[in-house]
C-alpha cells in the first residue's frame, strides 16, 4: 500500500490547488496520488514531471492529465480560469527559468543581449526576445506581474535594471525577485545555478529596493537543502523545505521577495557620471597679436 498525504485546504488558504513534486516519486506513487485526487474530484498540480516519467504512468492517468513537456507540469481537473487580462513578464538570465512560469496565460521572457538569443519554446511561436534588460521595448506601465530570476545578481547595473522594471510595471503591479542569498550554501559553490554573479544579504536587497522605489510586502527564503547529489537529500527535500519555510529559518540558498511599485517617484534616480566643464572667461587680447 502506497502512503501519502495531500493538503486539500491549500486552495482555501492560498487560492491555488494542491501541488505535488514528482521528481523524488516513482510512477506508482504518482499513479496512486492522481487516482486518489480524481476519485475525490479534486484539482491537482504536478511539477517536475519529466517526459520519461510521464510516459511510465498508467494510461488512464495520462489521459486525465493536462501535460506540458516544456514546463514538466501536469494539471488534473483543468487550468484555473483567469481572473483578468493581466500581463506577466519574466526577466531572467536565460530560458532555464521560464518553465516554472509557463503556467501563466501569457509568458514573455527577456534574455540579456550579452547571452545571445535562444528559440523557446522549441515548438510553436517564440516567447522570447533579445533585449538590453535596462532598455526593454515596452511602454510605461504595461506589465502587471514580473518574475526576476537569475537576473539581478548577474546584472552589471542592478539599479538601472530595477528602474527599468519600475518603469514597465503598472500601478499596483507585483514583482517577485529570486536572488541568491549571501549567507546560503548555494551561492558559495560554482557548480550551482546561483554560484555566479553577486549574491545579496537581506539588508543589501532591502536598501536596493528602497533606493529604486519598491515596497517589499513579503520576504521568504528557499533552497535550504544543500546542493549535493544525494538520494537521501532529494527524498527529504520537500519536508525539509516545508519545515524550514514554516518557521522562517535563516540559511536558505535564495531570497524570495515580493514587492509593489511606489507611485511617488522623483524625476530621476539614475546615477550618472557628469564631466565637469571648466567655466571660460573672456580675456582681452591686443589687436595684431600673433
Amino acid at each position: 500500500m502506497i502512503e501519502f498525504r495531500l493538503d486539500w485546504q491549500r486552495a482555501e488558504r492560498t487560492g491555488t490547488c494542491e501541488a505535488v513534486l514528482c521528481e523524488p516519486k516513482d510512477a506508482a506513487q504518482i499513479d496512486a496520488i492522481v487516482a486518489h485526487a480524481a476519485a475525490l474530484d479534486r484539482r491537482l498540480l504536478l511539477t517536475r514531471l519529466g517526459p520519461r516519467k510521464f510516459g511510465r504512468l498508467a494510461g488512464t492517468v495520462r489521459e486525465a492529465l493536462d501535460y506540458e513537456a516544456s514546463s514538466r507540469t501536469a494539471i488534473l481537473g483543468g487550468a484555473h480560469p483567469s481572473r483578468g487580462a493581466g500581463r506577466v513578464a519574466i526577466v531572467a538570465a536565460g530560458t532555464g527559468d521560464l518553465a516554472v512560469a509557463r503556467e501563466a496565460q501569457r509568458t514573455l521572457a527577456f534574455m540579456p543581449a550579452e547571452q545571445g538569443v535562444v528559440h523557446w519554446p522549441p515548438l510553436g511561436r517564440p516567447a522570447c526576445a533579445l533585449v538590453d534588460p535596462t532598455m526593454m521595448p515596452l511602454q510605461d506601465a504595461t506589465i502587471d506581474r514580473i518574475l526576476v530570476a537569475h537576473a539581478l545578481e548577474n546584472s552589471e547595473h542592478p539599479r538601472d535594471l530595477m528602474e527599468e522594471i519600475w518603469r514597465v510595471m503598472t500601478p499596483g503591479g507585483r514583482v517577485i525577485f529570486v536572488v541568491p542569498s549571501r549567507s546560503g550554501l548555494w551561492a558559495r559553490l560554482d557548480t550551482t545555478p546561483f554560484g555566479q554573479g553577486h549574491p545579496y544579504s537581506r539588508l543589501q536587497l532591502r536598501h536596493l529596493l528602497q533606493e529604486t522605489l519598491f515596497l517589499p510586502v513579503f520576504w521568504g527564503e528557499a533552497l535550504y537543502v544543500p546542493p549535493f547529489e544525494s538520494p537521501w537529500l532529494l527524498r527529504s527535500a520537500p519536508a525539509f523545505e516545508r519545515i524550514a519555510g514554516r518557521w522562517s529559518l535563516p540559511g536558505g540558498g535564495v531570497l524570495v521577495v515580493e514587492a509593489t511599485k511606489q507611485l511617488y517617484r522623483p524625476i530621476s534616480l539614475r546615477r550618472t557620471v557628469r564631466r565637469a566643464i571648466p567655466q571660460l572667461e573672456p580675456v582681452l587680447e591686443p589687436i595684431g597679436a600673433a
